[in-house]
């Protein structure tokens, strides 16, 4: 009975490990040829914890099957400091002789819709007193009410920021868009196709300007019932409601994609520094961050702390909204910022120029 428990329990084992290899191919497969890979791409963080659970139990157990988890583990490490970091300073101190600090804060404010128990107008002054605290340069907005629906832009321009860009989503029903705040002059705006991103050129001293691309990658738009489905699929049962919502993944998986190639090259090619900040809608092991790092670094990789979690809606603990940054920047330091005001969380860095 032990032996064959012992079996099934290293099968197990196995299929974990294997899952663990593969969930951190989707960065070098095109969804748009096999999409498997970045489904499973949403579930490395649970199986390398599955693989160290596994790991400990053959320990424990005085067998060398702990070897199987223990390779899967070491093959994909270099994954790990994407999702956890023991080291960073919320606290970039202060800018070394001859050089210029800036911070850039980047949030998905979800309209101040929050967690319904307050108005978006409480939400939207809470905003307010959040941004006064963190003093960001540069404020990179996602789901940013139309003027009309939530007035913060005066209370903004009392605390310094001079100029602002917005786009509108052309979506009917949607009553939002992306927007940036700066404190330091925007000298040029460069549009997209795309309505949920552009770039614009901000003059951070006399002899530095610093290209932002304030983005927000296609939403996967799911709902309660969306999570029941999932949550079915599990326990093995497939019906035509979870197909629908398998099916939403797929769109939105794909669509990162063709999102990224349209913007891939202005990256590439851009002489200036640039900062990356929005909400990407999707994890460090998927196709999207992992071609974007080819090009760029990570804020929170250098600077941050824990899990570094920015999502606090139906999927919880997810790293989805990110400020990344070309090499002719340094990151001195970024910082995670508790609030109630959306389902995302803000999240800042500050560069050294």
């Amino acid at each position: 009975m032990k032996k064959l428990l012992r079996i099934l329990l290293l099968v197990i084992n196995l299929l974990f490990a294997v899952a663990l290899l593969l969930s951190t191919m989707a960065g070098w497969v095109r969804p748009s040829r096999c999409m498997w890979f970045s489904y499973l791409s949403y579930f490395y963080f649970p199986l390398l914890v599955g693989n160290v659970f596994f790991a400990l139990v053959w320990l424990c157990c005085g067998r060398k099957e702990f070897l199987v988890s223990v390779l899967a583990i070491v093959l994909r490490c270099s994954f790990v400091p994407t999702f956890v970091q023991l080291k960073g300073t919320d606290n970039p101190g202060e800018a070394a002789e001859g050089k210029m600090q800036i911070g850039v804060m980047s949030y998905n404010v979800h309209h101040f819709q929050g967690d319904g128990t307050q108005s978006a107008d409480s939400n939207a002054a809470e905003f307010v007193k959040l941004v006064r605290t963190a003093n960001p340069d540069i404020l990179c907005l996602q789901e940013f009410p139309v003027p009309g629906k939530v007035r913060v832009n005066d209370s903004l321009k009392a605390l310094g920021y001079r100029d602002h860009f917005s786009v509108r989503t052309t979506k009917e029903g949607y009553h939002y868009g992306t927007t940036v705040y700066s404190k330091l002059p925007i000298e040029y705006v460069g549009g997209l196709d795309d309505v949920s991103k552009f770039y614009i050129d901000i003059a951070a001293n006399d002899s530095s300007t610093v290209r932002v691309f304030c983005t927000h990658f296609d939403s996967y738009r799911l709902e309660k019932q969306d999570m029941d489905e999932l949550d079915k699929m599990t326990h093995g049962e497939m019906d035509e409601e979870t197909r629908n919502t398998i099916e939403k993944f797929k769109e939105t998986i794909g669509q990162h994609e063709t999102e990224w190639d349209a913007i891939k090259d202005l990256v590439a090619d851009c002489e200036l520094p640039v900062i990356f900040a929005g909400d990407l809608n999707d994890t460090p092991s998927s196709y999207l961050y992992q071609r974007m790092r080819e090009n760029l670094k990570d804020s929170w990789v250098d600077c941050g702390k824990g899990l570094g979690a920015t999502y606090n809606g139906i999927l919880p603990a997810l790293r989805i909204d990110y400020i990344l940054y070309s090499g002719k920047l340094k990151t001195t330091g970024f910082k995670r910022i508790k609030s109630d005001i959306s389902d995302h969380y803000p999240v800042m860095a500050y560069f050294e120029l």
